[in-house]
């Protein structure tokens, strides 16, 4: 009886340390929302959605096809395009 309280005590520990680090791994792949980048046009200084996908996660930055920074932008608020987004 005691070998198997042996070996069955470090399995289950095992398997709740393994049950703990993919719920950490599945919850941080859920912060990677992506949205839609928005670039700004200095000629309509206006902001225009892309059909880029971006994230807020800590990455390179999102870029356009012209190489400048895309932004999120919330039209609910009519906020100006002000915080940079990030690639997925």
């Amino acid at each position: 009886m005691k070998k198997i309280k042996n070996f069955v005590f470090p399995v289950v520990i095992a398997l709740i340390g393994t049950g703990a680090a993919l719920a950490t791994n599945i919850s941080q792949d859920s912060d990677a929302v992506l949205e839609k980048g928005y670039r700004y046009d200095t000629v309509t200084k206006k902001c225009i959605v892309t059909t880029v996908n971006c994230s807020h996660l800590p990455n390179p930055t999102c870029t356009w096809t012209d190489g400048s920074p895309l932004y999120r932008f919330n039209p609910s608020q009519q906020t100006m395009c002000g915080i940079q987004l990030n690639q997925p």
